[in-house]
């Protein structure tokens, strides 16, 4: 139950099949460690910010800092996008090709998988004018899937999944809202149920995050300005929905009758 709250961070269960030297002689971490922490050693630092235990690493660690975390966690830290060429729920007979895998570590995988997303997206404007005139903003796109991946259950042995829809795109985080978070109070409201990710990941050059908390005002607000309707999330037994719409907050027939 603790672990299902995040009241237990379950990013600090160490993981036995890992070694320190994946992250130690990793590309992603000699970036870090060049850009940030030139000064300390590389095991001491890690070991100093609580991220292995020995020659092992935890789950912050092995996602933060290994260029391949899913080969010591498969099944619970990539990103798995589908796209699906209907409007209703999506079937293997709907699915359009083979569903896109995003590996690396978090950091990388973010970035990589918003930019795949905006292609698969573009794609679909650009041999289906229903849909010419729509698009979502980057920046939604981005805070939402930032937000999956650094807020999700890693206990729980699901990728975070992305399915894009001929008229809306949906990121599934797999486990519930953490902590105190709800519904209601979700876009005022502040709870890390992974704070060493959170916490390091800002720490990049170029930090996908900001660390204040405003990842999804951010995202409805971007929305909001493109005049789209907010997106709508949703809580399951097992995640969170997050559904972005190509929808208008009004048809062209009421914005006339409205001017």
């Amino acid at each position: 139950m603790e672990i299902d709250k995040g009241i237990f961070p379950y990013e600090n269960e160490t993981v036995p099949e890992s070694d320190i030297q994946d992250a130690i002689g990793s590309k992603i971490y000699d970036i870090f460690y060049h850009a940030v922490i030139p000064n300390i050693e590389k095991y001491t630092w890690l070991r100093t910010q609580k991220l292995c235990i020995d020659s092992n690493l935890n789950i912050a660690g092995v996602m933060l800092f290994t260029d391949e975390p899913q080969i010591v966690l498969p099944k619970r830290s990539a990103i798995k996008i589908f796209r699906y060429k209907t409007t209703k729920t999506g079937s293997r007979d709907t699915l359009d090709g083979n569903p896109i895998t995003i590996e690396g570590s978090a950091y990388d995988q973010i970035y990589a998988s918003v930019q795949k997303v905006k292609s698969i997206i573009e794609s679909i404007k650009k041999f289906d004018t229903t849909f010419s005139d729509i698009s979502y903003p980057e920046t939604t796109i981005h805070e939402i899937i930032t937000n999956a991946v650094l807020h999700r259950d890693y206990s729980i042995a699901k990728d975070i999944q992305v399915r894009i829809y001929d008229n809306r795109v949906e990121v599934e985080s797999p486990g519930k809202l953490a902590g105190h978070i709800t519904l209601k109070n979700i876009l005022f409201e502040q709870f890390a149920r992974n704070p060493k990710i959170v916490r390091l990941i800002n720490k990049f050059p170029n930090p996908p995050n900001k660390d204040v908390g405003e990842g999804l005002n951010t995202a409805f607000k971007a929305m909001k300005e493109l005049r789209l309707k907010q997106p709508e999330i949703i809580e399951t037994e097992t995640s969170v929905i997050v559904i972005i719409k190509h929808e208008k907050l009004s048809s062209p027939e009421e914005t006339i009758m409205n001017y």
